[in-house]
């Protein structure tokens, strides 16, 4: 387990981004940390980790595939699980799937703040009532935009998913009952929301960098979709700067959500700076 200060997590770009008007208005709580469940070496915070570090926000990683415990939740003031190459159903490889699901029915149940990526999208589809499984067609590997539905685009955080990003999957996931759909593709569901909980498929964390180790390890996923890895890691590059200021928005406005449900009785503040 490895905590993450905004002091100890280097930004690129040069410049912090404006602090939103929840944040500048609650100056910016010294909250609890924000809880990282990670899946494997090569599924790292990435961007994210930028853009919680714009924010102030501090954060532990707990790396499930390594045997680490998930710490309790009440040391922590939202929750973050990302991706990985198992699948939400593969309790019988990956034992620990079936606490990290506990884990993420406890947090839902206390109304914690939770922003699931690929897997976690999936994880979260299957804990909280849905279904997570393998889709019979080909993966779905692309540099894309999910297209928002209408409760997408007026949903304060998805609503900043403009630029492209990749999309890295085969297994998918129905959504829970109740969940509001935010975004899909042409073969995938992409994007819910239910209650405190937001799940996404793509990958608006991974930059050039994290691409290019992931195209390496999946040769055989990618000829499979059909997908030219040197094609796909060139266009992550080009736009590597559009993704980075929209990511920083994008987690930006879902930190506002943690720093709101802090301030309003949802968590503890235990400062301020």
């Amino acid at each position: 387990m490895i905590r993450f200060t905004s002091s100890g997590f280097g930004i690129m770009g040069g410049h912090r981004p404006a602090i939103s008007q929840a944040r500048e208005s609650h100056t910016i709580a010294v909250m609890k940390p924000v809880l990282v469940l990670r899946h494997g070496d090569d599924i790292p915070v990435g961007l994210l980790g930028e853009a919680l570090v714009a924010c102030g926000v501090a954060w532990v990683e707990v790396m499930l595939h390594s045997g680490e415990p998930i710490p309790p939740l009440n040391g922590f003031s939202a929750l973050v699980v990302l991706g990985g190459v198992m699948g939400a159903y593969d309790e019988e490889a990956h034992p620990w799937l079936a606490e990290e699901k506990k884990t993420i029915i406890e947090a839902h149940q206390e109304e914690m703040p939770m922003f699931g990526i690929c897997l976690g999208s999936q994880l979260f589809a299957e804990a909280l009532g849905g279904r997570a499984y393998l889709a019979e067609s080909a993966p779905e590997i692309a540099h894309m935009i999910p297209t928002l539905t209408d409760a997408g685009a007026d949903d304060p955080v998805l609503r900043h998913f403009d630029e492209p990003v990749v999309v890295f999957h085969q297994d998918t996931w129905d959504p829970p009952p109740g969940a509001t759909m935010l975004a899909t593709s042409d073969r995938f569901n992409h994007a819910f929301r239910l209650g405190s909980a937001v799940a996404i498929q793509a990958h608006p964390e991974a930059d050039a960098s994290i691409v290019s180790r992931w195209v390496k390890l999946a040769s055989d996923k990618l000829d499979a979709a059909g997908v030219d890895p040197d094609d796909l890691v060139a266009k992550v590059t080009v736009g590597e700067a559009s993704q980075r200021e929209m990511t920083r928005r994008l987690f930006g406005a879902w930190v506002d959500e943690v720093v709101l449900s802090v301030t309003s009785g949802g968590g503890d503040v235990v400062g301020r700076v």
